[in-house]
């Protein structure tokens, strides 16, 4: 039964985070147009890139460790501060070079320092939230989550008083990450401590475990952000705001039911002990969400195609009216039934003690996003991007089956 309540309000937190984040997109989108917004996009990209590589294993090791002391939590906590300062410093001196490079407007600049500042904020934050998620505490994760981003609606509105409209974005999503780590620390049930002794001890007892994903997590960065990559290099700025809105629109439902299934399922199956017994709920898991999508995209092909004139027109509105919106959609439609298996096969790895594939199977997904986007780039048709996405993922699966034998 405990179960039940922790995947309820844990879904409950991912749909309601992501519902509040995705009505901020389009608000801004429509009130910026796709130029305006493609700055923001942009650099929240790069940004994106940075607050990944800062994970690379520590707070896994929180959630799945059978003993959590408050030297261990130490050690984590000191760990991601001093990522968070690498990464943010990192941050800033690539956003410099890009604005030397290319010219960049004082807007990009200042932009991309707070954007960078979230991300310092964000990586100190992952202690906190790994250990909630260790101790299922839903609940109160998603009251801070809703209290933040509640919050930050009613910052950006008062400052939409005082600042150009092209800095809402980021006030909106500064002002969430700094009262999600504030609310964090004022609730916390440990005192986070630098020490440079913990954090030596913790990795000496935890280099078995985030070593191989240590290797894997820079080239699991590149497999997830690279077609954005791609999209600018076929299709420029515009292109990119079409591919991540229609991403953002077609995507995020698996997202959100692959974020509800990590941050409960991952930490459930690490309490057992029978590793048949992990791989058998894996499996059950795994057939329901494939069954369930190719029925799902079926049902949203034939909406698009119902309302494609709608569609159309409203890219159109914000400056996106060169670009096959209904042919992208069709691509990352037809590509639901394949996400099932490269997104969960990471937490079932680390789980299952087969962190030693995760570097080759990332090294792969990279490779088979590259080589599908330049594909399509030398086709000379943007449109189809998102059958580029596709493709990708289809290669993935093949060879998930080959290597883990599912």
């Amino acid at each position: 039964m405990s179960n039940k309540i922790d995947l309820s309000w844990n879904s409950l937190d991912v749909l309601t985070h992501l519902a509040i984040n995705f009505v901020a997109y389009f608000l801004f989108l429509t009130i910026l147009g796709a130029e305006g917004y493609a700055n923001f996009i942009f650099i929240s990209l790069i940004c994106g890139v940075g607050q990944s590589l800062a994970k690379l294993g520590q707070n896994d090791y929180l959630v799945v460790t059978k003993e959590l002391s408050e030297n261990t939590i130490s050690g984590i906590f000191t760990l991601n501060f001093l990522f968070a300062i690498f990464i943010t410093t990192l941050l800033i001196m690539v956003f410099y070079l890009i604005s030397f490079l290319s010219n960049r407007d004082s807007v990009f600049i200042i932009s991309a320092i707070f954007m960078s500042f979230s991300v310092f904020i964000m990586v100190i934050s992952n202690t906190y939230i790994a250990f909630l998620q260790k101790k299922q505490m839903f609940k109160k994760l998603f009251l801070l989550n809703f209290c933040a981003s509640t919050f930050s609606i009613f910052i950006t509105y008062i400052a939409s008083n005082f600042v150009k409209e092209i800095f809402y974005p980021v006030i909106f999503t500064v002002g969430s990450t700094l009262t999600l780590l504030i609310l964090l620390s004022a609730t916390s049930f440990f005192k986070p401590r630098i020490s440079k002794i913990n954090l030596l001890n913790f990795m000496s007892d935890a280099k078995t475990f985030i070593i191989p994903l240590a290797y894997t997590r820079p080239i699991m960065v590149v497999s997830k952000n690279i077609d954005s990559f791609m999209v600018v290099l076929i299709g420029g700025d515009i292109l990119l705001v079409a591919y991540n809105t229609l991403k953002k629109i077609l995507v995020y439902p698996f997202t959100i039911l692959y974020g509800i299934l990590d941050r409960w399922l991952y930490p459930l199956m690490a309490k057992l002990d029978n590793l048949s017994e992990v791989s058998k709920i894996y499996n059950q898991f795994i057939r329901r969400i494939i069954f369930t999508s190719i029925i799902a995209s079926g049902i949203i092909i034939y909406a698009i195609s119902l309302f494609d004139n709608q569609i159309t027109y409203y890219f159109a509105s914000v400056g996106i009216d060169d670009i096959d919106v209904i042919l992208l959609c069709y691509g990352f439609v037809l590509a639901w039934s394949l996400f099932a298996l490269p997104s969960m096969a990471y937490p079932y790895a680390k789980v299952m003690k087969k962190t030693l594939l995760l570097p080759n199977l990332a090294i792969f997904q990279a490779f088979s996003v590259l080589f599908s986007f330049i594909f399509i780039g030398l086709l000379g048709n943007h449109n189809f991007v998102s059958f580029g996405f596709l493709f990708a993922y289809l290669l993935m699966n093949i060879y998930i089956f080959r290597v883990f034998k599912l």
